[in-house]
Protein backbone atom coordinates (compact mmCIF):
# COMPACT_ATOMS: atom_id res chain seq x y z
CA UNK A 1 0.00 0.00 0.00
CA UNK A 2 1.88 3.13 -1.11
CA UNK A 3 1.49 5.91 1.00
CA UNK A 4 2.21 9.42 -0.31
CA UNK A 5 2.62 11.12 2.90
CA UNK A 6 5.54 9.52 4.27
CA UNK A 7 8.56 10.73 5.73
CA UNK A 8 9.10 9.26 9.16
CA UNK A 9 10.36 11.94 11.43
CA UNK A 10 8.55 14.72 9.64
CA UNK A 11 5.39 12.50 9.31
CA UNK A 12 5.10 11.98 12.98
CA UNK A 13 5.21 15.69 13.66
CA UNK A 14 2.27 16.12 11.14
CA UNK A 15 -0.15 13.30 12.61
CA UNK A 16 0.73 14.63 16.37
CA UNK A 17 -0.19 18.26 14.97
CA UNK A 18 -3.26 16.18 13.13
CA UNK A 19 -4.04 14.29 15.94
CA UNK A 20 -4.45 17.39 17.97
CA UNK A 21 -6.89 18.86 15.65
CA UNK A 22 -9.22 15.72 14.99
CA UNK A 23 -9.09 13.83 18.38
CA UNK A 24 -11.94 15.79 20.37
CA UNK A 25 -14.01 14.66 17.41
CA UNK A 26 -12.78 11.12 16.77
CA UNK A 27 -13.29 10.33 20.53
CA UNK A 28 -16.75 11.38 20.93
CA UNK A 29 -17.65 9.64 17.64
CA UNK A 30 -16.16 6.28 19.32
CA UNK A 31 -18.41 6.56 22.61
CA UNK A 32 -21.25 7.07 20.82
CA UNK A 33 -21.22 4.03 18.32
CA UNK A 34 -19.04 1.38 20.23
CA UNK A 35 -21.07 -0.13 22.09
CA UNK A 36 -22.02 -3.87 24.17
CA UNK A 37 -18.93 -6.05 24.66
CA UNK A 38 -15.84 -5.52 23.23
CA UNK A 39 -13.36 -7.98 22.86
CA UNK A 40 -10.63 -7.06 20.47
CA UNK A 41 -10.57 -3.61 18.76
CA UNK A 42 -8.55 -2.85 16.03
CA UNK A 43 -6.99 0.70 14.33
CA UNK A 44 -6.23 0.53 11.11
CA UNK A 45 -3.65 2.64 9.52
CA UNK A 46 -2.38 3.29 13.18
CA UNK A 47 0.38 5.50 11.95
CA UNK A 48 2.39 6.39 15.23
CA UNK A 49 -0.04 5.43 17.86
CA UNK A 50 -2.14 8.45 18.60
CA UNK A 51 -5.45 7.19 17.09
CA UNK A 52 -4.84 4.23 18.78
CA UNK A 53 -4.71 5.66 22.56
CA UNK A 54 -7.76 7.62 21.29
CA UNK A 55 -9.68 4.41 20.77
CA UNK A 56 -8.43 3.59 23.99
CA UNK A 57 -9.66 6.21 26.11
CA UNK A 58 -12.71 6.66 23.99
CA UNK A 59 -13.83 2.58 23.84
CA UNK A 60 -13.75 -0.13 26.67
CA UNK A 61 -11.71 -3.11 25.33
CA UNK A 62 -10.14 -6.37 26.62
CA UNK A 63 -7.69 -5.61 23.67
CA UNK A 64 -6.07 -2.40 21.05
CA UNK A 65 -4.72 -3.41 18.30
CA UNK A 66 -3.09 -0.54 16.03
CA UNK A 67 -2.23 -1.78 12.77
CA UNK A 68 0.08 0.12 10.01
CA UNK A 69 3.01 -0.95 7.26
CA UNK A 70 5.29 1.43 8.49
CA UNK A 71 7.90 -0.05 10.51
CA UNK A 72 9.34 3.17 11.82
CA UNK A 73 5.68 4.46 12.77
CA UNK A 74 4.65 1.31 14.59
CA UNK A 75 8.29 1.58 16.84
CA UNK A 76 7.77 5.11 17.89
CA UNK A 77 4.16 3.79 18.59
CA UNK A 78 5.48 1.25 20.86
CA UNK A 79 7.13 3.82 22.40
CA UNK A 80 4.95 6.35 23.57
CA UNK A 81 2.58 3.65 24.17
CA UNK A 82 5.27 1.28 26.61
CA UNK A 83 3.07 2.27 29.32
CA UNK A 84 -0.06 0.56 28.09
CA UNK A 85 0.25 -2.68 28.26
CA UNK A 86 -3.19 -3.77 26.71
CA UNK A 87 -2.13 -1.89 23.73
CA UNK A 88 0.31 -3.79 21.13
CA UNK A 89 0.92 -2.99 17.36
CA UNK A 90 1.59 -5.09 14.18
CA UNK A 91 3.39 -4.30 11.08
CA UNK A 92 1.28 -5.56 7.74
CA UNK A 93 0.14 -4.38 4.77
CA UNK A 94 -3.73 -4.19 5.99
CA UNK A 95 -4.85 -3.91 2.05
CA UNK A 96 -3.59 -7.54 1.46
CA UNK A 97 -5.62 -10.56 2.38
CA UNK A 98 -4.54 -12.50 4.66
CA UNK A 99 -2.71 -10.38 6.62
CA UNK A 100 -4.11 -12.00 9.38
CA UNK A 101 -6.11 -14.44 10.39
CA UNK A 102 -6.95 -12.80 13.90
CA UNK A 103 -10.90 -12.06 14.88
CA UNK A 104 -12.01 -8.37 15.97
CA UNK A 105 -14.90 -7.08 17.64
CA UNK A 106 -14.30 -3.40 16.54
CA UNK A 107 -12.30 -2.18 13.36
CA UNK A 108 -11.79 1.31 13.70
CA UNK A 109 -9.90 3.75 10.71
CA UNK A 110 -10.10 7.42 10.34
CA UNK A 111 -8.31 8.93 6.99
CA UNK A 112 -6.70 5.94 5.62
CA UNK A 113 -9.22 5.08 3.15
CA UNK A 114 -8.36 8.23 1.26
CA UNK A 115 -5.38 6.55 0.62
CA UNK A 116 -6.60 3.08 -0.42
CA UNK A 117 -6.88 2.39 -4.50
CA UNK A 118 -9.74 -0.35 -3.20
CA UNK A 119 -11.74 1.42 -0.74
CA UNK A 120 -14.92 -0.80 -0.86
CA UNK A 121 -12.92 -3.94 -1.57
CA UNK A 122 -10.88 -3.37 1.38
CA UNK A 123 -13.52 -2.87 3.68
CA UNK A 124 -15.45 -5.67 2.88
CA UNK A 125 -11.81 -7.67 3.69
CA UNK A 126 -11.80 -6.45 6.45
CA UNK A 127 -15.16 -7.23 7.57
CA UNK A 128 -14.11 -11.17 7.08
CA UNK A 129 -12.09 -10.36 10.23
CA UNK A 130 -15.78 -9.33 12.71
CA UNK A 131 -16.65 -11.40 14.70
CA UNK A 132 -21.05 -11.14 14.89
CA UNK A 133 -22.35 -8.60 16.10
CA UNK A 134 -18.75 -6.49 15.19
CA UNK A 135 -18.62 -2.81 14.08
CA UNK A 136 -16.26 -0.69 11.58
CA UNK A 137 -15.96 2.63 12.57
CA UNK A 138 -14.18 4.94 9.69
CA UNK A 139 -13.88 8.83 9.73
CA UNK A 140 -12.87 10.37 5.95
CA UNK A 141 -13.19 13.87 4.28
CA UNK A 142 -16.27 14.93 2.89
CA UNK A 143 -15.46 18.18 2.01
CA UNK A 144 -12.73 21.23 2.73
CA UNK A 145 -13.67 24.55 2.89
CA UNK A 146 -11.58 27.70 3.33
CA UNK A 147 -11.15 31.46 1.65
CA UNK A 148 -7.73 31.38 1.88
CA UNK A 149 -5.99 30.92 -1.60
CA UNK A 150 -2.85 29.56 -0.36
CA UNK A 151 -4.98 26.61 1.29
CA UNK A 152 -7.06 26.37 -1.69
CA UNK A 153 -3.91 26.08 -3.76
CA UNK A 154 -2.48 23.45 -1.43
CA UNK A 155 -5.33 21.64 -1.35
CA UNK A 156 -6.14 21.44 -5.00
CA UNK A 157 -1.98 19.88 -5.50
CA UNK A 158 -2.89 17.24 -2.91
CA UNK A 159 -6.48 16.25 -4.78
CA UNK A 160 -4.95 16.07 -8.23
CA UNK A 161 -1.65 14.11 -6.72
CA UNK A 162 -4.04 11.56 -4.63
CA UNK A 163 -6.19 10.99 -7.94
CA UNK A 164 -2.69 10.47 -9.93
CA UNK A 165 -2.50 7.29 -7.66
CA UNK A 166 -5.45 5.97 -7.63
CA UNK A 167 -7.01 7.66 -4.68
CA UNK A 168 -9.78 9.77 -3.79
CA UNK A 169 -9.37 12.97 -1.35
CA UNK A 170 -12.80 13.80 -0.54
CA UNK A 171 -13.74 10.00 -0.36
CA UNK A 172 -16.67 10.40 2.39
CA UNK A 173 -19.39 10.94 -0.24
CA UNK A 174 -18.47 7.89 -2.13
CA UNK A 175 -18.96 5.98 0.88
CA UNK A 176 -21.83 6.67 2.08
CA UNK A 177 -23.32 5.65 -1.51
CA UNK A 178 -21.59 2.32 -1.46
CA UNK A 179 -23.95 -0.78 -0.59
CA UNK A 180 -21.20 -3.04 -0.39
CA UNK A 181 -22.87 -5.81 -2.05
CA UNK A 182 -25.46 -6.33 1.11
CA UNK A 183 -22.13 -8.13 3.03
CA UNK A 184 -21.62 -4.61 5.61
CA UNK A 185 -25.60 -3.04 6.62
CA UNK A 186 -25.00 0.97 6.93
CA UNK A 187 -26.08 1.85 10.41
CA UNK A 188 -24.94 4.94 10.73
CA UNK A 189 -23.82 8.02 8.39
CA UNK A 190 -23.41 11.46 9.16
CA UNK A 191 -21.46 14.67 8.78
CA UNK A 192 -19.14 16.70 11.73
CA UNK A 193 -16.89 19.85 11.36
CA UNK A 194 -13.72 19.86 12.34
CA UNK A 195 -12.45 23.68 12.03
CA UNK A 196 -9.02 24.88 12.47
CA UNK A 197 -7.01 28.03 12.72
CA UNK A 198 -4.91 29.11 9.71
CA UNK A 199 -2.04 28.95 12.27
CA UNK A 200 -2.92 24.92 13.03
CA UNK A 201 -3.30 24.24 9.11
CA UNK A 202 -0.46 25.58 7.64
CA UNK A 203 1.72 24.12 10.08
CA UNK A 204 0.31 20.80 9.02
CA UNK A 205 -0.21 21.84 5.88
CA UNK A 206 3.79 22.63 5.76
CA UNK A 207 5.33 19.60 6.69
CA UNK A 208 3.28 17.44 4.28
CA UNK A 209 4.59 19.54 1.45
CA UNK A 210 8.03 18.61 2.63
CA UNK A 211 7.46 14.73 2.06
CA UNK A 212 5.99 15.11 -1.23
CA UNK A 213 7.59 18.70 -2.79
CA UNK A 214 10.53 16.33 -4.65
CA UNK A 215 8.11 13.68 -6.09
CA UNK A 216 8.56 13.14 -9.95
CA UNK A 217 4.37 13.92 -10.28
CA UNK A 218 5.14 17.10 -8.58
CA UNK A 219 8.04 17.74 -10.63
CA UNK A 220 6.36 16.95 -14.12
CA UNK A 221 3.02 18.99 -12.96
CA UNK A 222 3.87 21.97 -10.28
CA UNK A 223 7.60 22.57 -10.24
CA UNK A 224 6.41 26.09 -10.19
CA UNK A 225 3.81 26.15 -7.62
CA UNK A 226 5.31 24.92 -4.85
CA UNK A 227 7.41 27.60 -3.89
CA UNK A 228 4.60 30.08 -4.15
CA UNK A 229 2.29 27.41 -1.82
CA UNK A 230 4.92 27.30 0.63
CA UNK A 231 5.00 31.06 0.63
CA UNK A 232 1.80 31.45 1.43
CA UNK A 233 2.08 28.63 4.00
CA UNK A 234 4.63 30.22 5.83
CA UNK A 235 2.60 33.03 6.13
CA UNK A 236 -0.65 31.50 7.16
CA UNK A 237 1.62 30.09 10.07
CA UNK A 238 3.13 33.18 11.84
CA UNK A 239 -0.90 34.25 12.22
CA UNK A 240 -2.19 34.53 15.87
CA UNK A 241 -5.97 34.09 15.03
CA UNK A 242 -8.23 32.14 16.54
CA UNK A 243 -11.08 32.10 14.01
CA UNK A 244 -11.13 29.22 11.70
CA UNK A 245 -9.54 29.94 8.82
CA UNK A 246 -10.44 26.26 7.22
CA UNK A 247 -13.36 23.58 8.44
CA UNK A 248 -13.16 19.57 7.04
CA UNK A 249 -16.26 18.30 6.83
CA UNK A 250 -15.98 14.30 7.50
CA UNK A 251 -18.25 11.63 6.85
CA UNK A 252 -18.30 8.98 9.96
CA UNK A 253 -20.08 5.71 9.56
CA UNK A 254 -21.06 2.78 11.60
CA UNK A 255 -21.05 -0.31 9.22
CA UNK A 256 -22.03 -3.69 10.68
CA UNK A 257 -21.69 -7.43 8.95
CA UNK A 258 -24.70 -8.80 7.52
CA UNK A 259 -23.25 -11.99 6.01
Amino acid sequence: MAYLFDGKEIAAERLGKLNALFAPATENFLRGRARGKIGAAWDLGCGVGHTTRSLRSAVEADAYIGWDNSEFAIRRARETSENMPEISYRVADIAQPGFTDEPADLIYMRLLLTHLKAPEASLLLWSERLRPGGRILLEETESIATGMPAFRDYIAVVDAMLEANGNFLYIGETLDKMAFGGRLAKEYSATGLVPATARQAAEMFLLNLATWRDTEFIRANYSADVARIERGLTELAGTASKEPAITWSMRRMALTRAL
